[in-house]
């Protein structure tokens, strides 16, 4: 995980650990506000825009991604960001992250997973 400054947004009116992930997650995409900016942060979104759908089930969040994954070869992805923020959910144990193919690299058990493309 990357070291650097936190941004915390609440999230107001959701009370599930669903809606909190999914709260969590567009504001994740959405990117720093114009102030956030202004100090440094960047969006990682690895070509994705949006998310198409999250599940949470036996405690593993499964995050379907829209948009072109373009990982480059980066070291640090849009994962690793997407598990940073789901993980602290103590109902949470692990994250897989779907390609806009709705592909992961171990779509089964209870262990995080991303799609090939963000491999670096």
């Amino acid at each position: 995980m990357a070291n650097g400054p936190w941004v915390r947004r609440p999230a107001t009116g959701v009370t599930d650990v669903e809606s909190r992930a999914w709260a969590t997650i567009r504001a994740l995409l959405a990117g720093p506000t114009a102030e956030e900016r202004a100090n440094g942060l960047a969006a990682v979104t690895s070509g994705f825009t949006g998310v198409r759908m999250l599940r949470l089930i036996d405690g593993v969040a499964h995050v379907y991604l829209d948009g072109t994954c373009h990982g480059g070869g980066a070291t640090y992805t849009v994962a690793d960001l997407i598990r940073a923020n789901l993980l602290p959910f103590p109902e949470i144990v692990a994250v897989k992250v779907y390609d806009e193919h709705g592909e992961t690299e171990q779509p089964t058990g209870p262990v995080d997973s991303i799609p090939l493309c963000l491999e670096p």
